[in-house]
């Protein structure tokens, strides 16, 4: 079995280097921006930074289904490189070492990923990446390494149904995870075990069902901001927040029908948003004194104990995908809330 396993990844492999082999007499045009001038290249094969000063590169609407690394090997004094539209399937097995200098984003957005394969995102410098609206749903193990500068992480908009916790590994200042639109269905125990600091988690607009432990190994001295709207919660159960820390919490948009008086005993929180359409009276009660015992601001929606503002102008809610409407915001420093489907 091995032995199988090992020939089908070594063939897939060599499919790769050929096929980047025979794309690469391919021909693409890209955008070089300066802090003095901005220039298109036509019909390049490699991006090369013919400025004396750092540059930001984009390729966008090419056909590069290939990502190689020879189209990046030569891309040196790039702080910003973008690809945006190119059709990419797959990328070549090398390429964190072509791009290592590469200090402040990299991006992969509007294609057709499936995959993050191990090493992928290995040891670089950038502070951002993005691999927002591609086709993903898997990550293997290690498939973001050693990103010691890595503040941003953008997954949004994937096909991800479960987030794989060995996918992360050693990434000391990451401080935001966007996983918005995705397709995960459950949070499983300690899934971002791999916090080591302050940070925000988007995870609107998932099919998440089930939160459980999956804060489990984070320090309780980590400040956390969770945003779960639009989801499809119906419980929390015993100590599924304790002894933890949370800046801000947001269930709004779900289906809550039942909170267990120690959902978040031992825990400290300065904000929480919770839909309670379907919460019985004796819930929204337990809730209201909780929040005024401990010091929480509680905003909800469906109750008659508080008002969320609504009627805020469409122009200051987020891009919707698909069936997602979006019912009201509380913009600048409070939550939005969208109705996903």
């Amino acid at each position: 079995m091995f032995l199988q396993f090992f020939t089908l990844s070594l063939l897939l492999k060599l499919h790769l280097s050929l096929a980047c082999y025979y794309w690469g007499m391919l021909q693409f045009d890209y955008k070089i921006t300066s802090h003095t001038e901005q220039r298109m290249v036509i019909g390049a094969e490699i991006i090369i930074n013919n400025f004396e000063e750092k540059v930001e590169v984009s390729v966008s609407k090419q056909y590069l289904p290939q990502l190689c690394c020879k189209i990046v090997d030569s891309a040196r004094n790039v702080v910003v490189i973008t690809f945006d539209n190119c059709h990419i399937v797959e990328v070549e097995e090398c390429l964190s070492a072509s791009i290592a200098d590469v200090s402040r984003s990299f991006e992969i957005i509007n294609n057709r990923l499936t995959s993050v394969k191990k090493h992928t995102f290995a040891n670089l410098k950038v502070k951002q990446i993005s691999l927002d609206n591609n086709l993903i749903e898997t990550l293997e193990n290690d498939a973001f390494y050693n990103l010691t500068n890595l503040t941003t992480l953008t997954l949004s908009k994937n096909l991800l149904e479960v987030l794989n916790p060995d996918a992360f590994s050693l990434l000391p200042n990451l401080s935001a995870l966007n996983l918005m639109f995705n397709r995960i269905y459950t949070l499983q125990t300690g899934v971002f075990k791999f916090l080591a600091m302050k940070a925000e988690l988007f995870l609107n607009c998932n099919r998440i069902s089930r939160v459980e432990k999956a804060f489990e190994g984070i320090s309780p001295r980590i400040n956390l901001t969770v945003q779960l709207s639009g989801n499809r919660i119906q419980t929390l159960s015993d100590h599924v927040f304790s002894n933890h820390t949370f800046g801000q919490l947001d269930l709004g948009n779900n289906p809550l029908r039942k909170i267990a008086t120690s959902f978040c005993e031992g825990c400290s929180m300065e904000t929480i948003y919770l839909s309670c359409d379907y919460l019985t009276l004796e819930d929204v009660e337990m809730i209201r004194n909780w929040a005024e015992v401990g010091g929480v601001r509680l905003y909800t929606s469906g109750c008659s104990y508080y008002n969320m503002t609504s009627g805020i102008p469409p122009s200051l809610c987020n891009e919707a995908k698909n069936s997602v409407t979006c019912n009201f915001v509380l913009y600048l420093g409070l939550s939005f809330i969208v109705n996903c489907i």
